[in-house]
């Protein structure tokens, strides 16, 4: 074993004794293996993440017992992008990372004015006012936004109903009443409206739609739009002979209603009455068949006046035109007779006397003239379809009720009439718009 010498030396220096002892190795000093990361940021305030651990402190701040090499450093600030970047960390020195933190856009965000509603009133059936109303949509964030536009009651029409939004653009939707509404019932009818940022709902609103209708005041409306136009040979008949029409209350509230016509060859059946709200009526109009058939050859116009006796709305009027033509005819008899005899009475003539006239009251009688034995025929005479003929022979040799002539038969204009056999007596016929006889 060895002994280790101790050496003293005793120094004295400007009288200070000092003892100074060494020994025979010295010692080693420590090796040193971390370092420092001093972190700023402007603005300060950001959270520190170092190798994605965070410190739990904040910019400006000094890490120390940095272990040495390259250390991921990150910044997180709410509102501002992150911030990531790294140090080299040298024992015993301290790195130094100096950061700007870069603000990052607000989200997109839907803004709807104005703040109202839309508020329309008009009667049933419409118009409303206003029928419309314009919103204004922007986008008040710092990205792009998609939108819609919606309504829960089908008389409300959004146009456009969706669309994209930049950072601060804006666009326009048009919120309308559409014809959906003239059918709904007097009343108030409420709608909603819901404008909707599908991209991030910041901004998502609704507005409110009333419709407030009243009872419409009662209207006449007459079908159809035409007039009855009617034709027929003088005294008649007359074709078509009537017309009907529909009368309908179209408004909200019952109304009284009158028709009429300025002419007496024309009837209105009935001349009034009263209509509740919807509600349907017919009002026939026709020729009067008596006092049509007075009228002579022509054309003869009426008009015909449907009134809403109650307020007027739908007062209307429609024409009526007769046109009488003419119907005459030719009309000529021919009488073939066999004479029965001795005569009875020898003073008389020796040949009968024919005749033959028409309605009314044998009017325009006309004497026959003998063609050939036995044989009489009439001149033509021109008479008016649907007059009534009579014919009847005469012998001035009939004498004490005698039968001295026998008809056999009649014709007129040719045409054979089955009369069977006529003796002393009178055949009636009436002459139709064809020149025939029935």
């Amino acid at each position: 074993m060895k002994i280790l010498k101790a050496v003293f030396i005793l120094i004295v220096v400007s009288g200070a004794l000092f003892l100074s002892a060494c020994n025979s190795s010295p010692t080693t000093p420590p090796v040193t293996t971390t370092g420092s990361i001093r972190i700023t940021s402007v603005p300060t305030g950001a959270r520190v993440f170092l190798d994605n651990v965070d410190k739990g402190v904040t910019t400006d701040c000094t890490l120390t017992k940095v272990a040495t090499g390259n250390r991921a450093i990150k910044l997180v600030m709410a509102g501002y992008t992150d911030y990531v970047g790294s140090a080299t960390v040298t024992a015993g020195q301290t790195a130094a990372v100096n950061a700007t933190l870069t603000a990052t856009p607000p989200a997109g965000a839907l803004s709807v004015t104005p703040a109202g509603g839309l508020t329309s009133t008009g009667p049933t059936g419409g118009p409303f006012t206003p029928a419309s109303m314009d919103f204004s949509l922007q986008n008040t964030g710092g990205a792009a936004i998609d939108w819609t536009v919606s309504a829960n009651q089908t008389w409300i029409t959004v146009l456009p109903a969706s669309g994209n939004l930049a950072a601060a653009a804006s666009a326009t939707v048009t919120i309308s009443i559409n014809a959906g509404a003239n059918t709904l019932l007097a009343g108030a009818h409420n709608a909603t409206v819901t404008f909707t940022n599908t991209t991030n709902a910041t901004g998502n609103a609704t507005r409110p739609v009333t419709l407030t209708i009243s009872a419409a005041p009662g209207a006449l409306a007459v079908t159809p739009a035409g007039g009855l136009s009617s034709t027929g040979p003088a005294g008649g008949p007359f074709t078509p002979s009537s017309l009907a029409y529909t009368f309908q209350n179209t408004g909200g509230t019952a109304i009284a209603w009158t028709a009429s016509a300025n002419q007496t060859w024309v009837t209105v059946s009935p001349t009034s009455g009263n209509l509740a709200a919807a509600a349907m009526t017919t009002v026939t109009v026709s020729i009067n068949s008596v006092n049509a058939n007075a009228l002579g050859i022509g054309t003869y116009n009426a008009l015909l006046t449907f009134t809403n006796s109650t307020n007027g709305t739908g007062n209307t009027t429609r024409p009526a035109i007769l046109t009488v033509t003419d119907s005459s005819q030719p009309v000529s008899v021919t009488v073939d007779y066999t004479r029965v005899l001795p005569m009875p009475n020898p003073s008389g003539l020796d040949f009968p006397t024919l005749a033959w006239s028409f309605a009314p009251n044998n009017q325009g009688t006309s004497a026959m003239g003998k063609l050939a034995d036995d044989n009489f025929t009439s001149t033509f005479v021109s008479l008016r379809t649907e007059t009534l003929i009579t014919i009847w022979v005469i012998d001035n040799k009939m004498h004490n009720g005698v039968t001295a002539v026998v008809c056999r038969t009649i014709k007129i204009n040719g045409q054979t009439l089955n009369v069977g056999t006529t003796i002393y007596g009178q055949a009636t016929f009436t002459l139709g718009n064809d020149g025939i006889v029935r």
